[in-house]
């Protein structure tokens, strides 16, 4: 009679295709070697610049109007205001009715101002206002809208300071030759980068922003992109083997 195969449980196909411990302890070591190039840049002391991206607005606070009425006032580049509107309005219209908010664009100097009284849909849609202005499109600045997805920005002056070449060289790193850095940076994280101006941002699911800030902020620091890359793909793993045992209980 014909030995029957054993069916796997998906735990043990994990365990057999990754050694789970061999995994994290790998994670280890890249993530001590991106600490220490993270140390070699505050050593540097750029992170204490205060110089920053005249066109970057992370001003926290909004401005209380009208009773319960709150607005956030924002500027952005002016090539990004006919995106922010988009054809025949219909951006700013699907920001105003998914947030419950109002939005004012002035066309001419690119000053905008976000006002509501719900304070979650203020700040969303702040986000996607943020998003959008540093050079997303907005049908990736519109994922913001669900509550699981984030967006974060870089100011590379932070790192260089207003070194026209050394900024140049650090979006050379973040883009790579043909686009290939942030071509793996986004498929090993399933987040969206867009390097526009001086700063840099990712759009993604919030666990996903985590890692490919952590990636970004290395290539930032001077870390070799072998290394990133790799301790990317651990990082995937991870992840991967986490998900599928969430799923199993």
């Amino acid at each position: 009679m014909p030995r029957q195969k054993k069916i796997k449980t998906p735990k043990e196909e994990i365990s057999e295709s990754v050694d789970e411990s061999a995994v994290s302890e790998k994670t280890d070591e890249l993530d001590k070697a991106i600490d220490d190039s993270l140390l070699l840049h505050k050593a540097d002391g750029y992170d204490t610049l205060e110089e920053k991206d005249d066109d970057l607005n992370l001003d926290d606070s909004p401005i209380q109007t009208h009773g319960q009425e709150f607005t956030y006032e924002i500027k952005i580049p002016k090539d990004r205001i006919a995106v922010l509107i988009g054809k025949s309005g219909e951006t700013k219209k699907k920001i105003e009715s998914e947030t419950h908010i109002k939005l004012n664009i002035n066309s001419k100097d690119g000053d905008v101002s976000i006002s509501g009284e719900d304070a979650l849909g203020l700040y969303t849609a702040r986000e996607v206002v943020r998003a959008i202005s540093r050079g997303f499109n907005p049908e990736y600045a519109l994922q913001l809208l669900k509550s699981d997805y984030s967006f974060e920005v870089f100011n590379i002056i932070d790192y260089v300071g207003k070194n026209k070449n050394a900024i140049l060289r650090l979006k050379g790193r973040i883009i790579g030759k043909e686009g290939k850095a942030r071509r793996i940076i986004e498929e090993l994280t399933e987040a969206n980068l867009c390097v526009y101006g001086k700063t840099i941002g990712i759009i993604g699911e919030i666990e996903n922003v985590s890692i490919a800030r952590r990636a970004v902020q290395s290539l930032l620091s001077g870390a070799p992109h072998a290394n990133v890359y790799k301790w990317l793909e651990h990082r995937r793993k991870e992840l991967k083997m986490k998900n599928m045992l969430e799923r199993e209980i």
